[in-house]
């Protein structure tokens, strides 16, 4: 009974000083709750308590000299449970902070090493362009070499804008380099460098150049609108993909190299004002009522434009008459009149055939054609020569237009149909697209006296287009040759 009590004696008095000690811990981690050091610590020291704790229990409920708990109890094991997890925390924790402090250190260096790489990718960009700037400013390089060079250091701000965190680094000045651009092309327009007998494709290659090049800057400026309040000259912007600041320079007074759609081109023309318009790219070519807006007060003689297989035309603003009927079909006349008139004008309503590349403004072009219309022939033999095939197909119709017709005064220009490659409006407008081809040497043969221009609209299928020499010969009068001595044509039956 007497080594019962003191056992309870014993085991009370350890259990109320680790009490206190928990309650201690507990109320110094509460009082420091924001410090992760003290309550991790606490957190090892109570983890220490608990194995006291368990040692001490242990050796109350099996006192044997020969247990494992009479061996815990021993001074060296209860001083080593005691300091050991606190120990264990703390040499942790300066292995943790050692190694956070090296990662912090070797972040630091990787960000002062990236400053330094960005610094000096300014430096380098900076120095490039201020050279670039007295070069363009002396007139010292080519305008090609010039365009190529500061499209090369654009290309490089917009890296350098990538991995630069701080907004205020700017290599380039765009507004300012804008306005000299524009300053510069002024001086460069009265100059021998845009002579009116200088090669406008070249001019307008060059202006091409310059639009793409303006579109870079103005996409890194956020002040357009504050140049074009002043500027009286526009040189080469491209209004088709900034004509949110087209409406912004109604003041200007004279347009040079510049781009538009011919639907905001119209809409800006509504302004009072007189406006000039020098080697011009419109989006599309400009249609007769576009041609109509253009007024005494607006000055547009030529512009280039891009067909619906991307080639860049010259057009005139001029509009042909050519004294032709209403309908553009050369009347024929015979003993019913009148009656054979209506009769030719309605079968070939559904048949009007167009030019599009040079005589887009003419109207159909029927009254050059033989039997005015294109000609449907079918081919079964796809092995035999094709051109010899579609000459065959014609002569067996029987009409008496090609009497006259045959193998040795006639030429064949065979193309394919173009629909599938065209814009989208061209597939809903025309039934078919040519793109046939007729060498200068061609038409002055003396021998030729029938010209064939065969489409193939499907397999073994070709509508044709039969005009003769003198009637060919009006046609080639309205029409521009290429520099290789060639004239293409683009026919086009309307749906």
């Amino acid at each position: 009974m007497s080594y019962l009590t003191n056992f309870n004696n014993d085991l009370l008095w350890i259990t109320i000083i680790l009490s206190i000690l928990f309650l201690a811990l507990y109320l110094y981690q509460k009082k420091n709750s924001t410090n992760d050091f003290v309550r991790d610590f606490t957190n090892a020291a109570s983890v220490s308590l608990i194995l006291l704790f368990i040692i001490f229990v242990g050796y109350h409920c099996f006192p044997s000299e020969d247990s494992l708990f009479s061996k815990l109890v021993s001074g060296e094991v209860i001083v080593g449970v005691t300091v050991a997890f606190p120990t264990f925390y703390t040499w942790y924790r300066r292995d943790k902070k050692e190694k956070a402090d090296s990662k912090a250190h070797q972040e630091e260096q990787k960000k002062i090493q990236k400053e330094r790489y960005k610094y000096q990718k300014y430096t380098e960009i900076k120095s490039d362009y201020l050279t670039w700037n007295k070069n363009f400013s002396i007139d010292n390089m080519s305008q090609i070499l010039t365009i190529v060079n500061l499209e090369q250091i654009i290309e490089r701000v917009e890296e350098f804008y990538k991995i630069s965190e701080n907004k205020e680094m700017h290599p380039i000045d765009f507004t300012s380099l804008f306005i000299m651009i524009q300053e510069i092309l002024k001086e460069w327009s009265k100059s021998n460098k845009y002579k009116e007998s200088s090669d406008r494709n070249k001019i307008n290659s060059i202006y091409d150049s310059w639009r793409k090049l303006n579109n870079k800057i103005i996409s890194n400026m956020s002040n357009v609108p504050d140049h074009a309040k002043n500027a009286e000259d526009v040189y080469a912007l491209d209004f088709c993909k900034n004509s949110s600041i087209f409406r912004e320079y109604t003041r200007s007074s004279k347009f040079y190299g510049c781009k538009f759609k011919p639907e905001n081109f119209d809409d800006f023309l509504s302004n009072d004002g007189f406006y000039e318009f020098y080697d011009t790219f419109m989006e599309s070519k400009l249609t007769p009522d576009d041609l109509s807006e253009i007024g005494d007060d607006v000055k547009l003689e030529r512009y280039f434009y891009e067909d619906d297989f991307g080639n860049i035309l010259l057009s005139t603003t001029e509009q042909k008459d050519e004294g032709k009927d209403s309908k553009g079909i050369k009347p024929t006349i015979n003993e019913e009149g009148t009656l054979e008139q209506s009769k030719l004008e309605c079968s070939l309503r559904d048949n009007l055939i167009y030019e599009n590349r040079d005589l887009s403004d003419f109207g159909e072009i029927n009254e050059f054609i033989e039997c005015q219309q294109s000609i449907k022939v079918t081919l079964n033999d796809h092995k035999s020569n094709i051109k010899q095939q579609i000459f065959d197909a014609l002569k067996k119709l029987g009409k008496t237009e090609f009497d006259m017709m045959t193998e040795g005064n006639s030429f064949v220009s065979r193309s394919k149909n173009y629909i599938p490659d065209m814009k989208e409006k061209g597939e809903k407008k025309w039934a078919w697209h040519s793109w046939n081809v007729l060498t200068k040497m061609k038409t002055e043969d003396k021998d030729i006296k029938f010209y064939i221009f065969a489409v193939q609209t499907s397999d073994g299928a070709f509508e044709c287009i039969v005009i003769k020499k003198e009637k060919l010969g009006e046609l080639l009068e309205q029409k521009s040759m290429t520099k290789d001595s060639r004239y293409f044509f683009y026919f086009a039956k309307e749906k």
